[in-house]
């Protein structure tokens, strides 16, 4: 009898798994959930305004035009809302994974970096991110990579959901859509124009470009802008009520334009970093062909995924670039790179952790005397007040760039219009310990940002007031 229980059990929760053709009467609505449902990029990003169809349109994609697919959020537990519409439309529970007329639906969660390696070698034609500010850019990157079908016929397609960011670790999505959302780009695009990239970089056309040796045919890019008003469902309840009503601190849901709320703890404030480039712009780069270079420094690639950081000071006018970590394999192109930017006799700075003493090593052979650069060192400086000390050589290089920068101190400082420095200056927070002044590791921000910060650390040890002569010019 027992047995017979068993058996029926499991043939109810496989009804639930395996469910009998099931009416599907969703269609998207007009407007721009609809341009997003026929949009043709590889990558679409579709977002804006709360219930602006945006979960909807993930449902609706999977239900009607893929085979199988994959969609997440960064925690599984935030599925509940897209799981009840689900029952809604389908009278179906949607659990982890369901087949449903021969469809194949899978859901999940990646709520820590490495949780990305779960989904590595699995197939979808869809690959669906639900509030694509809360991954970081590496779990997106890492994840889409087997967006791919072996039916020819089936059309493969990456589509993110978001809400504008609210935070500078989720700023990364505003860089990667720089053409749409940022309004200095040279050649903003409109909402629903689709652009091209080969290796990331943006291209004129959608024809193969030679890429060392290689002929590699572009990717397609697209964001569409989404509003309440694309959402009758939500129209009609009185919802944009809630919305037009929000309190200022909250108006960033709803708005690209309204700014990205700072953290308490954030050591440098996002506006201090957002002047300091905005001063940069004003002087242009030939600034640096009068005023000497006083220092050069080098933050090394630790990895392939990595990309090595080079800054230069010329007085308070500061450059940097960065380069991906194929490029740095070694000491000797680290050493290479870091060279071919060095003017004059300017001290030399550098990262000596990982690949960083192997760099060392090539200049010290070649005749340099470069300085080194330990984060976890000891620091005899103190803030401005003199009330603090410092936990370690990082606190005190990345809270005396701070000092730098604070407007109360008429600020001159520079800081170079590098499309990553922003997130990287703003992702450190710091907290007070009985050694003084504390930042978090890189390998702390980079379990937040998912990327390593190389460039904003190499601006932060060209600044360094430990390494130099503290002058009148910051």
């Amino acid at each position: 009898m027992q047995g017979l229980k068993r058996i029926e059990r499991k043939l109810k929760e496989l009804d639930k798994l395996f469910p009998a053709n099931v009416a599907v009467t969703w269609r998207p609505f007009p407007g721009a959930q609809s341009m997003a449902f026929h949009c043709p990029a590889d990558t679409l990003f579709y977002g804006g305004m709360p219930s602006g169809g945006k979960s909807d349109l993930l449902l609706g994609l999977a239900l009607t035009s893929h085979k199988r697919s994959l969609i997440l959020r960064r925690r599984s537990l935030d599925m509940a809302a897209m799981k009840s519409r689900f029952e809604e439309i389908t009278q179906q529970q949607l659990g982890n994974e369901l087949h449903i007329n021969s469809r194949y639906i899978q859901t999940g969660g990646c709520k820590d970096e490495g949780t990305k390696y779960k989904y590595q070698g699995q197939a979808h034609d869809l690959k669906g991110f639900d509030e694509i500010t809360q991954f970081t850019r590496s779990q997106y990157e890492y994840i889409k990579t087997w967006n791919r079908t072996a039916n020819p016929k089936q059309r493969c397609r990456t589509v993110c959901t978001f809400n504008p960011p609210t935070s500078p670790e989720q700023r990364w999505v505003l860089e990667y859509l720089a053409p749409w959302l940022d309004p200095r780009h040279a050649k903003p695009a409109a909402s629903g124009e689709t652009r091209f990239y080969v290796l990331g970089e943006e291209v004129e056309t959608n024809e193969p470009i030679e890429v060392g040796g290689k002929l590699i045919k572009p990717v397609s890019r697209c964001f569409i802008l989404s509003s309440i008003a694309d959402n009758p469902l939500m129209l009609a309840s009185g919802y944009d009520r809630i919305l037009d009503n929000l309190p200022p601190e909250l108006q960033g849901l709803t708005d690209f334009s309204a700014g990205i709320q700072d953290d308490p703890y954030q050591v440098i404030p996002t506006r201090w970093v957002e002047d300091a480039q905005a001063r940069w712009r004003s002087r242009g780069v030939g600034v640096a062909v009068n005023i000497p270079q006083d220092s050069i420094a080098g933050d090394p690639a630790r990895g392939g995924s990595d990309e090595m950081g080079v800054a230069v000071r010329h007085g308070d006018w500061v450059n940097a670039w960065t380069y991906p970590g194929r490029e740095t394999p070694d000491g000797i192109t680290g050493a290479t790179k870091i060279l071919m930017h060095r003017l004059g006799n300017s001290q030399i700075l550098l990262d000596v952790i990982g690949i960083g003493a192997a760099v060392q090593d090539t200049l010290t052979l070649q005749g340099y005397k470069p300085t080194a650069i330990v984060a976890s060192a000891t620091s005899h400086l103190r803030t401005r007040s003199g009330q603090f000390g410092f936990a370690n050589k990082r606190a005190a290089m990345w809270w005396k760039l701070r000092e730098m920068l604070d407007p109360a101190h008429n600020s001159t400082l520079a800081l170079p219009d590098h499309p990553q420095l922003l997130g990287d200056l703003t992702a450190p927070r710091w907290s007070l310990t009985l050694r003084g002044i504390l930042v978090n590791s890189k390998d702390e921000i980079r379990a937040t940002l998912g990327r390593s910060t190389n460039v904003g650390d190499a601006v932060v040890m060209v600044c360094d007031l430990g390494a130099m002569v503290y002058t009148s010019a910051f």
